[in-house]
């Protein structure tokens, strides 16, 4: 009986995407941390040169702000264009052109 790699017959185990109790409680003692250090930090952010603040400002970034995933439209302006006739391609090039 052969299984796929990540594959169990314990249909009790964790759930695709469940986080590990040691993940988490790891989580939580950083973000403690950081958040107890977080007056200190912003002191030594305070005595850096403005080149290192932007460096160290967009580091941060990744913490605060979803990422955002590359999206490929190509497909869909392909099957939008296809479905157009000539006329309403025309009018398009010449709203653009204009």
């Amino acid at each position: 009986m052969g299984l796929k790699p990540g594959q169990t017959n314990n249909k009790a185990g964790k759930p695709k995407g469940a986080k590990n109790k040691i993940d988490a409680d790891l989580r939580k003692k950083v973000t403690d941390f950081l958040s107890g250090k977080f007056p200190d930090v912003m002191n030594q952010y305070e005595l850096l040169a403005p080149k290192d603040k932007v460096k160290f400002y967009t580091e941060m970034l990744q913490y605060g702000l979803p990422k955002l995933q590359s999206v490929d439209m190509t497909m869909e302006i392909d099957k939008t264009l296809s479905a157009l006739n000539d006329e309403q391609l025309d009018a398009i090039i010449e709203k653009l052109t204009s």
